[in-house]
């Protein structure tokens, strides 16, 4: 883990590493809008005691947040974590959800340098709670209403016809369970596996080599199959 410890102003000292009442703690992560240079010299300004970047290594893409969540293992209760903007917690809306959700537990803090609060003590704790159980509330219901978007655009589409069985003449899906390339049918149940553990799609398409296009295709597909079973135990 790499730390870099930037307060020394503080009440007194344990362990090498100054404290006050309560510590702030930057976190960076390389993001699409921001680079880590960037969010470090964000982070400096806004008298953080130490920033933890995340290191992420192509052979440990799962494990893209360890860092982070070892961090939050460190904090206490009143503590802050400090990042410049959400999307810097995760890559999706689940894992974003997982580590506000440990921030909840714990009674941590969290500040969100790009969201302007006026006249309000973001540092009581009392608001940090309602704070962090709105986020929580907000990205849940947005995630879930992106599901039923994708889900009433299949609906449409068996409505209209344009869904087609299998055994219908028409160009072959590349990546399918009836591909007739083995090495296609195996990258087709590679990727369902790693949707079904809530893998990013980013991620999914930088390990297969898919565009993200047929992730989502594949995905889509695989919702609009579980909706097909869900129907016939529904009718039996």
């Amino acid at each position: 883990m790499n730390i870099m410890y930037l307060r020394q102003d503080n009440k007194y000292s344990k362990g090498g590493e100054y404290m006050s009442e309560y510590r702030k703690v930057g976190y960076i992560r390389n993001i699409s809008t921001q680079t880590i240079e960037e969010q470090f010299e964000s982070l400096k300004k806004h008298n953080v005691d130490k920033i933890i970047t995340e290191i992420k290594e192509k052979s440990n893409e799962n494990h893209y947040q360890d860092n982070l969540k070892e961090c939050i293992e460190t904090l206490n209760t009143n503590d802050f974590l400090v990042v410049n903007s959400i999307d810097v917690l995760g890559d999706n809306t689940n894992d974003i959800v997982e580590i506000l959700r440990q921030l909840d537990m714990k009674n941590i803090g969290l500040l969100i340098l790009e969201i302007p609060i006026d006249d309000i003590n973001i540092e009581d704790i009392n608001v940090q709670k309602i704070f962090i159980r709105q986020l929580i509330y907000i990205l849940t219901w947005i995630n879930n209403r992106e599901i039923e978007y994708i889900r009433e655009g299949i609906r449409k589409r068996q409505a209209l016809g344009v869904c087609k069985a299998k055994g219908t003449k028409g160009r072959p899906k590349k990546y399918s369970q009836f591909a007739d390339d083995p090495n296609d049918r195996k990258i087709y149940y590679k990727v369902l596996s790693m949707l079904n553990n809530n893998v990013p799609i980013k991620q999914i398409a930088e390990t297969t080599g898919l565009s993200r296009n047929t992730v989502y295709n594949i995905r889509n597909e695989m919702i609009s199959n579980e909706m097909r079973e869900a129907e016939k135990n529904d009718d039996g």
